[in-house]
């Protein structure tokens, strides 16, 4: 499970992340598209779980739903020459997979991420940054998107490698 501290004020921790990074996590291109420009080369996407399952306490509270509520899960890596750059997981409330979203219950090995930034009916209302310590220091990014009245969580993990590609990409 990613977990994620936040910029936002009590009861969430203070996280910075540096101004290169902060750029990258911030811009509004998918992940995908970012690095297939900097590699030429467009990320496979490897399905790791989609089906139903529980939100996470932290991932409950930032959609506004009940804790232990059913919701769509769905586990990706993001890889470029067999290698994982990006781990996400999203996380979509039943009440989104109605009408013109249940296509999102069978996405498959399509980049969400493309979805999300492509739609102007879809907006990133709010992203959260943090650090993730470990043998390797990992950034993660949670962004809270915006479809109609409802709202899913899409929580990222970059690899070092990762970072060095995005970032690289801007220099």
């Amino acid at each position: 499970m990613l977990k994620i501290a936040t910029t936002e004020p009590h009861p969430f921790l203070f996280l910075p992340i540096a101004g290169g990074y902060r750029k990258v996590l911030s811009d509004d291109r998918s992940m995908t598209t970012q690095l297939e420009r900097g590699s030429g080369e467009k990320p496979a996407i490897k399905l790791l779980y989609e089906g139903w399952g529980r939100a996470e306490p932290d991932e409950a509270m930032r959609l506004g739903l009940p804790d232990g509520q059913l919701v769509w899960l769905r586990e990706s890596e993001l890889m470029i020459n067999s290698v994982t750059l990006i781990s996400a997981r999203s996380v979509i409330p039943r009440q989104l997979l109605r009408g013109r979203y249940r296509i999102l219950r069978s996405y498959g090995t399509r980049s969400l991420g493309e979805l999300l930034f492509s739609s102007r009916s879809i907006y990133r209302e709010h992203v959260w940054f943090g650090l993730e310590q470990g043998v390797v220091e990992t950034v993660l990014r949670c962004s809270r998107f915006r479809l109609g009245r409802s709202a899913l969580l899409l929580t990222e993990s970059f690899s070092s490698h990762a970072m060095a590609r995005l970032c690289g990409e801007r220099s």
